[in-house]
């Protein structure tokens, strides 16, 4: 990310008042986690200010032992005199910044060029940094129009609980994921087992697996470890998981006696199915666009308003797709499953792709016609 035009591009922490710049708060360290959002604002580069030599070498060791952003460069001074003469932004160390604070263009810049930027969250002493990993969490929580009713109310918090056990942890957000992939896979075998209770095991092993899939997020957004490989990670994750899941349910059905129509319903439905979104998603590469379905530009989306539909028909396409997004669907999923509605759970899945199908072929030809 490129800092805008006229934002100072270099930043320097001064350490003063407040806990050392080692000490980990949401996840990391603090030294890092100003290295880190440094890269995501946009600067060339961040100075550490340390008079203590001593603390200088620990803080140098503390990074050189950590994953620190390759693009931004770092240096180390006693004091602001040994500064070179450059534009620069001043923080806290022992601070905590909102992002959009740093990367804003309405920077109140000193007559000496540099920008003294006040603190959102200062950390006195270590009794402060609960509070201060509270702070983190305000700013990466989700409304519930983003969320979806389901994930906000029920399944964020049970997640939100697992990530602070995770917080501290050398768990990796994309570690998080792969436990994800496990419980929809094994959600998947067992559906293929057939029976009843094996269906039940599956609904309840797709469900969690949803739950451990808001944890990655949140990892990542703590620790500011977000990645484009992570983000194709996620949500490659969660539709393979789906798409494992419809063809276990057939091959279940099969097994159990209720037909091999069944099986070969899934296998079908799941072929479409991955078409559609393989389709999907090679349209939000192709335009840099978040690698996740739901920000797809349906043709309905006003464009200048991206949330808000441009058409009674787009207003009632999002009205239905509000209820039926993914923490609705899943729950839904997992629900029949538990209560042994396996042929339900699948018609539901299928019907589902189906119309995604549906609006994906009627977006391109009205786009196709909006051009010509």
């Amino acid at each position: 990310m490129t800092a805008p035009t006229g934002t100072p591009r270099w930043g320097a922490a001064l350490v003063g008042a407040g806990v050392p710049l080692t000490t980990v708060v949401g996840g990391i360290s603090l030294a890092l986690r100003h290295l880190r959002t440094a890269e995501r604002v946009g600067w060339e580069g961040l100075s550490f200010v340390i008079p203590d030599e001593a603390e200088r070498v620990q803080v140098a060791n503390s990074l050189q032992q950590s994953c620190t952003p390759e693009g931004v460069q770092v240096e180390f001074v006693a004091s602001e005199q040994e500064l070179p003469d450059r534009e620069i932004v001043f923080v806290e160390g022992s601070a905590l910044y909102k992002q959009g604070n740093l990367s804003s263009l309405a920077l109140n810049s000193a007559v000496d060029g540099s920008t003294k930027i006040p603190a959102d969250f200062r950390i006195s002493d270590l009794s402060d940094i609960a509070d201060a990993t509270q702070f983190l969490y305000t700013q990466i929580r989700k409304s519930v129009e983003m969320d979806g009713v389901i994930a906000f109310y029920v399944m964020r918090p049970i997640a939100r609980k697992i990530t602070k056990l995770l917080l501290n942890t050398s768990v990796s957000p994309n570690q998080a994921t792969l436990g994800a992939l496990a419980c929809g896979v094994s959600a998947a075998i067992f559906a293929a087992l057939g029976s009843p209770l094996f269906a039940m095991f599956a609904g309840l092993l797709y469900w969690f697996g949803g739950v451990i899939d808001c944890i990655d997020g949140e990892l990542a957004r703590l620790r500011l470890q977000s990645s484009k490989f992570g983000e194709w990670l996620d949500s490659m994750v969660d539709e393979f998981s789906t798409l494992a899941l419809i063809i276990g349910i057939g091959v279940g059905l099969t097994r159990d006696g209720y037909g091999a129509h069944w099986q070969l319903a899934a296998l079908a439905g799941a072929t479409l199915a991955a078409i559609t979104l393989g389709r999907m998603y090679t349209h939000l590469h192709k335009n840099r666009l978040m690698i996740d379905t739901a920000q797809f530009p349906w043709f309905y989306v006003d464009a200048g308003a991206p949330k808000s539909p441009a058409s009674l028909l787009g207003k009632l396409i999002a009205f239905i797709g509000y209820f039926v997004r993914r923490d609705a669907n899943l729950t839904i999923i997992a629900i029949l499953l538990i209560a042994n509605m396996r042929v339900v759970a699948l018609c539901t899945m299928l019907a589902a792709f189906c119309a995604v199908t549906l609006l994906l072929i009627a977006h391109y030809l009205i786009v196709a016609r909006r051009a010509a």
